[in-house]
């Protein structure tokens, strides 16, 4: 062979070595439920940058706050004024008023946008209304125009003026623009068209997810906004003995009611079917489940049914209260002695205990953990031999499937248990926990020297308190 071809051949075969181990090396950036784009907020000497996933600071921490990035920005604060930085920690340009995740009741800082993260939301410093900029490029989507926008669904995010609403498809193209008010949940959009004769409303009401219209110009005698991670209402039972519910304003509308050509009283929840109301029974949902209240000769009952109106629990004796996750609801037990319900909501798996009801249950975390008077049972109600001491009864979780416990047989120290009961981690004297993320897969403690270190949930160390950080932002829309 030509030793020309040989020493060319052999140069393309050293390059092609050359760019395959540099694409071995390279991988995209982490993105999960602390890191966004390879990079975390955190605290350092008082001030916020941002730290991968290490530990070590690629964005220089001179910022009085910050939040993790959503899409290629994040919003920083110095001084009194709010910016967006991009990827590379320069300041773009775009100046913000101060915006948090108010929906999970967070003070810190945030940005938030559509669930695709396509889109983010922008409070215009100068004018104080709200728009949407592309989450890639930083462009304004949907100038600021708003009194306020809100996401409700994958598909659909509003726009409100006043007490109308534009209604906009994820991608910023325009849905609907109706002149009237609209309330808008996760399940269904309903569209006030004008008020009857008899003050009852008459509007139109749409799937939140397809957008299909459901109903057309139905007469809706009330409409409530229901919470769904803590009491659900009020059954009341008004004189002509027709059954409605009343709940706190959460901004979720989980069904609607109407009367019908026959002149009953109808109930909807949307993916779950119409419901005669008639004097007999009403119903209302929460999260995966819908509950009834129904007459019966012994007095109202409650029942739960998943969206596809299978029973889960019939014969409840009061209105379930409804915690992050489960459901607390008293029953009656093979002796007649009223007894406790308490369900998984996602699974529909339950559990039945006998405790005085004010001390029964703190929370119902998921299909085989409960906390019963301050202890740890699995779902078959077995003591796991786990209890709690001081403020840990207020802040216990539920950590990548492990749960965290202060043990007060080792003096009130952090460990991850699994499901069996067993030890996955103890943690170090003193450490104790500060902060979780939003998916429950990582989690930090604070040492008695303020610094944090950063698990994930199996109790495996991502960063320690050598990094001499002080705080973490863990993204609040994940």
């Amino acid at each position: 062979m030509n030793k020309k071809k040989v020493a060319l051949i052999a140069a393309i075969l050293c390059v092609s070595a050359i760019v395959g181990a540099a694409a071995a090396c390279t991988r995209e950036p982490l993105n999960n439920g602390t890191y966004v784009n390879g990079v975390a907020a955190v605290q350092k000497d008082g001030l916020w940058g941002f730290a991968d996933e290490n530990g070590d600071i690629v964005i220089d921490c001179i910022y009085d706050e910050a939040s993790a990035y959503f899409g290629n920005f994040a919003l920083v604060r110095q001084g009194s004024r709010y910016f967006l930085i991009d990827r590379q920690g320069n300041n773009t340009g775009i100046y913000t008023r101060r915006m948090t995740n108010s929906d999970i009741g967070t003070a810190d800082l945030s940005l938030m946008g559509t669930n695709d993260m396509k889109l983010i939301k922008i409070c215009d410093e100068s004018s104080g209304l709200y728009g949407m900029i592309d989450a890639a490029t930083g462009e304004w989507n949907i100038s600021p125009v708003y009194d306020r926008i809100d996401v409700f669904t994958q598909e659909l995010f509003y726009g409100f003026m006043g007490d109308r609403a534009d209604i906009f498809y994820s991608d910023g193209t325009l849905a609907l623009s109706p002149e009237t008010e609209v309330w808008a949940g996760d399940n269904a959009v309903i569209v006030w068209k004008n008020f009857a004769q008899d003050g009852a409303f008459v509007a139109d009401v749409y799937d939140a997810h397809t957008f299909e219209k459901l109903k057309e110009d139905i007469t809706v005698t009330a409409c409530e906004y229901l919470a769904r991670e803590e009491e659900i209402g009020l059954v009341l039972e008004d004189s002509d003995g027709y059954l409605y519910t009343t709940g706190l304003n959460s901004g979720t509308a989980l069904y609607y009611e109407y009367v019908n050509a026959d002149g009953k009283h109808m109930q909807v929840v949307p993916g779950a079917g119409e419901y005669d109301l008639s004097a007999e029974r009403a119903i209302y949902a929460d999260g995966d489940i819908c509950i009834t209240a129904e007459k019966s000769d012994a007095g109202i009952v409650y029942n739960i049914y998943d969206k596809q109106g299978s029973a889960l629990f019939e014969g409840g004796l009061a209105q379930p209260l409804v915690y992050f996750g489960g459901l607390v609801m008293p029953v009656s037990g093979a002796d007649g002695a009223t007894e406790y319900l308490i369900m998984h909501t996602a699974t529909g798996n339950y559990m039945t205990v006998a405790a005085p009801y004010e001390q029964a249950v703190y929370a119902a975390y998921n299909e085989w953990y409960y906390i019963i008077d301050g202890k740890v049972l699995n779902a078959k109600g077995e003591d796991m031999g786990y209890g709690f001491t001081g403020t840990m009864q207020a802040e216990i979780y539920a950590i990548d499937g492990n749960l965290l416990v202060s043990d007060s047989a080792a003096g009130g120290v952090l460990q991850l248990i699994d499901k069996e009961g067993n030890a996955v981690h103890t943690f170090g004297i003193g450490e104790v926990f500060v902060d979780c993320g939003n998916d429950l897969k990582w989690m930090t403690t604070r040492n008695s020297d303020g610094y944090i270190t950063l698990y994930d949930g199996s109790g495996n160390v991502i960063f320690g308190a050598d990094k001499k950080i002080e705080n973490l932002a863990f993204p609040t829309y994940l």
